[in-house]
């Protein structure tokens, strides 16, 4: 995914115009690292629609983890 100035944004693809956040997440048990997609929503649980929508549901989750 692009930004308005035309940059790619870390973290973010889209995939059958759906968006995902691409997080490392560490294991508890084991304590492994592993990359997942994550599917992006909004507050309410609905996916997202749009760049911007993705992008701050991306930057909620990277707070959370």
């Amino acid at each position: 995914m692009l930004d308005g100035r035309k940059r790619p944004i870390r973290g973010l693809c889209k995939r059958n115009g759906r968006f995902y956040g691409r997080l490392t997440v560490t294991d508890d048990a084991t304590g492994k690292k592993s990359v997942r997609r994550v599917p992006l929503t909004d507050s309410e649980g609905n996916p997202v629609a749009t760049i911007p929508q993705a992008m701050q549901a991306l930057e909620a989750l990277k707070v959370d983890l």
